[in-house]
């Protein structure tokens, strides 16, 4: 699917709805019908605070700017964020490696 912000391809890695999926226990696929990469959308991606994410991301808009919010809610946030989009890459390497072995197992049938 491509990103309905900057209409690149999102892999599942770069997903939003995949972290917020994570975040939440609930499988959202099914309530959206769009795409969207983690850093399109500022709102999330500024409670990730990885070194492995990147640069840190501000949300200017004020409904959302964590700046502007409870200290205590802002470390709660970014620490389900954070850990959220750890899970999220994990799980996409686990993906990757089991590909990887089931096309070796089909290779040796």
């Amino acid at each position: 699917m491509t990103c309905d912000v900057c209409d690149q391809e999102v892999s599942k890695g770069e997903d939003a709805t995949w972290l917020d999926s994570i975040r939440t226990g609930e499988n959202l696929y099914v309530l959206v019908n769009h795409a969207r990469h983690i850093k399109c959308s500022p709102s999330r991606a500024q409670y990730i605070i990885a070194p492995e994410f990147g640069l840190p991301v501000v949300d200017e808009r004020p409904e959302y700017d964590k700046r502007l919010r409870d200290p205590s809610e802002v470390e709660e946030l970014e620490r389900e964020f954070t850990n959220a989009w750890y899970e999220l890459q994990e799980n996409i390497k686990e993906a990757q490696w089991c590909s990887v072995v089931s096309k070796i197992t089909e290779c040796l049938r």
